[in-house]
């Protein structure tokens, strides 16, 4: 935009008497938006956490956090005392969750002009200041950029599913004299047990299958579950403990014929798995020293088909146990992730 348009666009915008209020006003786009505003007659408070040493005592200006309540009143306080009432609030303070740096990064790429250090404050008390015009635009797609930036606070902060997993009467509890009563684990417990006496007869195993040999699993079509001999009880707590925190929250849970483990989380399906880790071990041989893998003895409850997808996992003394509300709190994290980028998606096919 060239200097002459940029005052006819400013002679537009008439604003004489009315009241803004805005936030993160004092440097960057926040200061651009209050500067317009004042051109356009309008009369301009701004906000941020501490007040910047070059603001002159004429601006009105209140030093307040919004991402607090204190801060909120205090704002609020502030703009009915010196203005009396709002016409107009622009919310910049960190809610486009984009740091200058990442928007001057963003021109860069797309070469787009900004305005050098100290531009907006010389602007703001009154020299004159060159304006860069923007550069030709070859590719007509280009005329318009639209930056899409994150959310001030994760989607799912205000989701009552995921606020209530800290919520004490939705506490996961795995007792140590736990039944195992749930239909799916007591099917894979019966195939997990069977499978164990039928291998032990037959003591064949595979060179490339020697090492997932050394955990008991219950088979195709039986839930993903793969522990040594030892922690097979508590594995089994553990599943009957979390499938029924499922049922209790709606979120159905079934398995599918390739020992897939599938729960439905605000119907976003998610494949789920408790396994046990290996560690490395030097095992002895008659020609000298070398490495193995042997269970571990910590499990671990993954999201996903892969060991790198989020989950928890035993890191002593803090075990699955005790972690399974931000198992929870982790799938609808990603429910409802899906749910917004799908939006996001329909919205960038409309355009």
């Amino acid at each position: 935009m060239k200097p002459d348009q940029h005052n006819a666009v400013s002679d537009t915008l008439e604003l004489n008497g009315r009241r803004a209020l805005v936030t993160g006003g004092t440097k960057g786009v926040g200061a651009a938006v209050a500067a317009r505003l004042s051109e356009a007659g309008a009369v301009v408070m701004t906000t941020a956490r501490t007040r910047p040493h070059d603001l002159s005592p004429q601006e009105l200006f209140v030093a307040a956090d919004i991402t607090t309540a204190a801060g909120c009143e205090a704002i609020a306080d502030a703009v009915m005392k010196e203005l009396g009432g709002i016409d107009i609030i622009i919310h910049v303070a960190g809610g486009v969750g984009l740091s200058g740096r990442g928007l001057g990064k963003l021109c860069a790429r797309h070469n787009i002009p900004v305005p050098p250090r100290g531009w907006w404050a010389k602007k703001r008390h009154g020299h004159r200041v060159r304006q860069t015009p923007l550069p030709p635009v070859e590719d007509p797609r280009l005329k318009r950029i639209v930056f899409h930036v994150s959310e001030s606070q994760p989607p799912e902060a205000d989701a009552p599913e995921f606020l209530r997993e800290s919520n004490p009467e939705w506490r996961i509890d795995v007792l140590e004299d736990l039944q195992i009563s749930h239909p799916l684990v007591k099917r894979a417990a019966t195939a997990i047990r069977t499978a164990s006496r039928e291998r032990s007869k037959d003591r064949v195993v595979l060179w490339r299958d020697r090492y997932q040999a050394k955990l008991l699993k219950p088979g195709p079509g039986y839930l993903d579950i793969a522990v040594s001999k030892s922690l097979l009880p508590r594995a089994l707590r553990i599943m009957q403990a979390l499938l029924t925190a499922f049922d209790k929250r709606g979120y159905p849970t079934s398995v599918t014929a390739k020992n897939e483990t599938i729960v439905r989380v605000l119907d976003e399906p998610f494949q789920i798995a408790l396994t046990e880790r290996f560690k490395q071990v030097v095992v002895k041989h008659s020609y000298g020293q070398g490495m193995d893998l042997e269970p571990s003895g910590r499990l671990n409850l993954r999201i996903g088909s892969t060991y790198d997808n989020a989950g928890v996992a035993d890191r002593p003394p803090r075990l699955i146990e005790g972690a399974l509300n931000r198992f929870v709190a982790r799938l609808v994290r990603r429910a409802l992730d899906a749910k917004r980028q799908r939006v996001i998606g329909a919205e960038r096919e409309r355009r």
